[in-house]
């Protein structure tokens, strides 16, 4: 909510500011003696809308991520803890490299090529209440395939946390990757 009221306060700092700052700029009457105060508290109040929007971006990524912290704080509280075998797991890559096209205004386009490696692992486990197979799909992971297995070699094993009411929310313990 404040993330909403910071945006549409910058917003409007940003376009009050910009139409004070136009208007004065060209401003030539009689009837206000110094037009460069109101032309510099346009730009001032342009800057403050600046801020403003940087600071509702910030506080959404902050709050997004507090509440990630929070669900998974709950997950390792009071879900289920299944023990994984890394080396079990099968593994599938989805390496692609990616092509960004940089144009400019006074010379050819210009195109950079990167590749892109990126792998998730699939964890299937038998629910001993109810007997049936479930499958866990662990999230995309910045690494290739063969990074990836050499990280399960040495870690062998890590905990999977699951929902015990909502069996579809779910999280892998990944920490042991973020050390690299």
């Amino acid at each position: 909510m404040l993330a909403r009221i910071f945006l549409i306060a910058a917003f409007v700092l940003l376009l009050l500011g910009s139409l004070v700052s136009l208007f004065f700029r060209h401003y030539h009457g009689n009837m206000i003696s110094h037009p460069w105060i109101f032309y510099l508290g346009g730009i001032l109040l342009g800057l403050i809308g600046s801020f403003l929007l940087v600071l509702a971006g910030s506080t959404a990524e902050r709050a997004t991520s507090q509440k990630r912290s929070r669900l998974i704080a709950d997950l390792e509280a009071n879900g289920e803890k299944i023990l994984v075998d890394l080396n079990a797991c099968e593994i599938k890559g989805n390496d692609y490299t990616e092509t960004i096209e940089i144009t400019h205004v006074h010379a050819p386009t210009d195109f950079i090529t990167g590749d892109v490696e990126q792998s998730v692992f699939i964890f299937q486990h038998e629910d001993t209440r109810t007997g049936k197979l479930e499958r866990f799909v662990s999230p995309i992971i910045q690494k290739d395939k063969i990074t990836l297995s050499f990280y399960f070699d040495r870690q062998r094993q890590t905990t999977l946390y699951v929902n015990k009411t909502d069996r579809s929310h779910y999280y892998f313990d990944l920490n042991f990757l973020a050390d690299t």
